[in-house]
Order: structure tokens, then sequence, then C-alpha cells
């Protein structure tokens, strides 16, 4: 790859001279800005922008790390990012946990080596935000779940407890008293925050939720799917199941389909984002849905203060709206 170096010897001039031409700045004599154009232009020079970022301490780029790209909610977040900083001159790159939560720990080195000016995390509970300076905790924000260990921190999401209570709520009042619930991993806030709303919803209508109709699963389709498989053979099954995300909401109700039940009639199934950008999937799932926009939006305002220099640690979460689907 042509350097400045390389430029500036063929050229017989300084690489300061070089510099200033691409940088556009300082005095340089036309006849010798031209030169440079013209040879630029020939060998189609680009310049290094990693070691660019390094030197000016600004890559122009957010990192967004998610625990699932495959799931619609983490794509459609993705997208509303890159839609809001592309037009400020920003480039989102995507870090996927996937299955390895210790990547997220890998992740945030791109922050340090400023690879990236700044994260949106939508973090899978891990623990290494833990004791990172202010210079580092305030080019975070965190959206969907808090972080390990209550560092000083800025999230934005929904009202998960309220949501939650609203969904169980409904199917109260659609006459169902059997309700079990799929829900995430134990170290996620949104997975906890959707438990407790769910309970205490139970509690006012002088309902139980026994234990073994919690059923924890890591989020993901495949343990979804074995966790409901349980709770639709047991002796006593549950007639509404209330999956926490949308991928355990598809893994329950392929489930009873399997097993000939007809949804909602044998078998209601709400969810959290049932998310369909095309109106093609069916059964449409009654749901609550997080305000993707207005979270991402904010997420940005807040990171764009943070990659300022200010300290705006806040914790800010949304309304979400009640859908409703075939499911129930």
């Amino acid at each position: 790859m042509t350097t400045l170096r390389d430029i500036a010897q063929e050229l017989g001039i300084a690489e300061s001279t070089v510099s200033r031409v691409l940088n556009n700045k300082g005095r340089v004599g036309e006849v010798t800005k031209q030169k440079v154009l013209a040879y630029v232009d020939k060998v189609q020079y680009h310049p290094n922008q990693m070691a660019k970022s390094l030197k000016m301490q600004s890559a122009h780029s957010l990192g967004v790390v998610v625990p699932d790209i495959s799931n619609e909610f983490y794509a459609l977040l993705f997208k509303e990012i890159d839609r809001l900083i592309s037009v400020e001159g920003y480039t989102p790159i995507l870090f996927d946990i996937g299955d390895d939560v210790e990547r997220e720990e890998a992740f945030l080195a791109q922050l340090r080596s400023h690879t990236v000016d700044g994260l949106v995390v939508a973090t899978s509970g891990s623990d290494a935000y833990r004791g990172l300076p202010e210079s580092t905790m305030r080019r975070i924000v965190f959206v969907d779940n808090l972080p390990h260990g209550d560092p000083e921190c800025s999230y934005v999401g929904a009202d998960n407890v309220k949501s939650s209570y609203a969904l169980t709520q409904h199917l109260v009042e659609r006459g169902h008293t059997r309700i079990a619930t799929v829900v995430g991993p134990a170290g996620e806030s949104s997975a906890l925050e959707r438990l407790e709303g769910m309970q205490q919803c139970l509690a006012d209508n002088d309902l139980s939720l026994p234990a073994d109709w919690i059923a924890r699963t890591n989020f993901q389709y495949a343990d979804g799917y074995a966790k409901a498989t349980a709770l639709l053979d047991r002796d006593d099954p549950p007639t509404a199941i209330i999956a926490q995300n949308n991928v355990l909401a598809y893994a329950t109700i392929r489930v009873a389909r399997s097993r000939e039940m007809q949804v909602p009639r044998d078998l209601a199934v709400a969810c959290f984002d049932h998310l369909d950008a095309y109106g093609f999937m069916r059964p449409v799932i009654t749901s609550m849905v997080q305000p993707l926009d207005q979270i991402a939006a904010k997420a940005w305002e807040l990171l764009q203060a943070g990659i300022a220099g200010e300290h705006p640690h806040t914790l800010h979460r949304f309304d979400a709206s009640f859908q409703l689907g075939e499911t129930t």
C-alpha cells in the first residue's frame, strides 16, 4: 500500500508537505499541490485510517455490541443506530457476542485502543465493566441490559417491570390462571425485571407462579425449544406462556404445533418484541414492543455527550407499546 513516505520520495518533497496537501492545512505552492494531487490520484492512495485515528484520538466509528444478531430486535437496533450516526459521519461496527460471553471483554478492548470512539452495548451481563475509569465509562451506553457490578453508567431501555405486568394482566383478563414463563438468564437485568413484573401482577390477582413454571434459558432458540417442551409435556401444563423475547416465543409456538395444539385455543402465547418489518410472519404474536427508534436516538445522544467529555450518566426507560396479536 502506498504511504506518505512513498509519495514524498517519488516527488522529491518532504512528507510534511504531502501531509499538508492531503489535509488541506498549511501553505503549499500551487504547482506542488497539483503535483501531489495528480500523483495521489494516479496511485489511488488511501490514507491509513487506523493510524490516523490513533494520532487524532478519534476513529469516527461506533461499536455496537449485541448478544445475537440473528434476533430481529438486535438487527433492527443496529440498523437504527446506523441510520442515526451515518449522517454525523460515523461508521458503525458490529460486534456479535454469540455464545461466547468472553468476547464481550475482547470487544471492550476496541474502545481502549481507539478503534472505535464509543460503544452501544446490549450486554449479556458481563463483569467486564466493573472498575473501569470514568473516561472509559462515559463513552459507553448500555441498552436492553445493565452490566454486572452496578457501575455508574448510562442506560437506555424499556420499563420491563411495567411492560411485563401489563402483558400478564392481559392474559389474566382473558381468563388464564395457569400462566408459565420462558425466561432469559438470571444474570441479565431485563430477564429479572420481566419476571418481577409478571410475579407482581399474578400476586395482585391472587395467582401464583410455581418455581417449576419458570423455565430459565440462555435466550437462544434451541434452549427455548427444549424448555417449552418440558413445560408442555407436564401432567399439568399451563394454558398460557409468556416468552421473554421473540425467539423464545417462536420456539414455544413450534413446540405447541408439534403436539398438534392450536394457538391460542389450546395455548396462549405472549412475548416481548415480536418484530416483523414486512408483516409476513404468522401468527402475529401478542407482544410488548420496545420503541427501538427512541432507544437508539437517546443512546446516540448520551454517547455524543460522553465522547465530547461530558458526564451524562443516567438511566432512561421508555414505555413499551402493547401489540394485540393472534396468539392470546
